[in-house]
């Protein structure tokens, strides 16, 4: 697979100005800084923040959302599904544009916890992403936009799902589906040469393992997770959010899809 190869951005500014061109409204969710930067005032570390009692009260913010009344019952595996959904939602697209113009040097970056600080929304969802960018991991060799993505899956979101999944009764499953769907609907998304494409979601979703260090392997998170054979419901997994008051129903659930068979069938 050829990949464009840009001129290496050591500077925030830049690689910040690169982002917001490709991917403006991500722009404003998602920010790299240098150490000597100062952070916003209500800015917290990501290990601080996926920690039970701050996780906690941004649950039952974010749950003021759904309620029209306070004492209004919610169903809880959705209300973290949804949260989830915003978190990675936030996350994962910039750090695609950046796998996707080989800026080794973030997504280097990304793959260590002490990196990343956040923000919350007044609803309780996470507002923005800020990523510390370290001199010591600037000068990197160039590696394939795949290779950093599997690492991306090992290093950074697979540590993110095991903690989420103690503080919620979301299984991991679940959380993997919403990050399945997140790289599978912003790559389908992006302009990318159909060739390139394809062979980066077939590269993410049909492949039962991944292939680490020194030989060893690890069953591939993404597998079975996504249809690509079936692009009018890609998801496999529901996301729960119609359990959520005053939410539909979202029009790829692979619910939708098993009443379509069941109508054709009645006919």
């Amino acid at each position: 697979m050829k990949v464009q190869i840009y001129m290496a951005l050591h500077d925030t500014t830049e690689l910040n100005s690169l982002l917001e061109r490709q991917a403006p409204f991500y722009s404003q969710h998602f920010k790299l800084i240098e150490p000597h930067q100062p952070l916003p005032k209500n800015c917290q570390p990501l290990s601080q923040r996926l920690k039970k009692p701050h996780y906690t009260e941004s649950l039952m913010t974010f749950s003021k959302s759904y309620q029209q009344q306070q004492q209004e019952s919610i169903d809880l595996s959705a209300l973290h599904s949804m949260w989830s959904q915003w978190f990675f939602g936030f996350l994962l697209p910039p750090l695609l544009e950046y796998a996707l113009k080989s800026q080794t040097s973030v997504l280097h970056a990304a793959m260590n916890f002490k990196n990343w600080h956040w923000t919350y929304h007044q609803t309780g969802r996470v507002e923005c992403f800020y990523l510390v960018l370290r001199e010591d991991q600037v000068q990197r060799p160039t590696e394939l936009p795949i290779t950093l993505l599997e690492r991306l899956l090992v290093k950074l979101i697979n540590p993110i799902i095991k903690q989420l999944s103690t503080l919620s009764p979301v299984s991991e499953k679940l959380f993997y589906s919403h990050v399945a769907y997140c790289f599978y609907w912003y790559l389908s998304e992006m302009s990318l040469a159909q060739e390139c494409k394809l062979n980066l979601l077939n590269q993410l979703f049909s492949k039962d393992t991944l292939l680490l260090a020194k030989g060893a392997t690890l069953p591939h998170p993404l597998w079975r997770k996504i249809r690509l054979k079936n692009s009018d419901y890609p998801r496999i997994m529901c996301c729960l959010r119609h359990k959520l008051p005053n939410t539909q129903m979202c029009t790829i659930c692979p619910l939708n899809k098993n009443k379509h068979k069941i109508c054709k069938t009645a006919i």
